[in-house]
């Protein structure tokens, strides 16, 4: 026989994005169908005589705003998945 006792979990849940730029936070119910979608989170890991460190491994998140603002002019645009531009 299994016997049963209930117990209460504690977990942690996300509730904003914080853009490492300019330190705004995104609330995931409020700013979810606008703002979260569209940050633009950078993952990596320093390769072998990498600038930033061996194996290190780095992570960014950064708002539409100021990914626009520090990096806009740097990007191109590209034919797009339905072929407009």
């Amino acid at each position: 026989m299994l016997k049963e006792k209930t117990i209460q979990k504690e977990c942690s849940v996300h509730v904003a994005l914080v853009c490492d730029v300019c330190k705004q936070e995104f609330n995931f119910k409020k700013d979810s169908a606008i703002e979260i979608p569209e940050f633009v989170r950078i993952k990596f890991t320093g390769g072998y005589f990498s600038i930033f460190g061996d194996g290190e491994q780095f992570e960014l998140d950064i708002c539409q705003h100021c990914f626009k603002k520090r990096l806009g002019k740097f990007i191109r645009k590209v034919e797009s998945i339905t072929g407009e531009m």
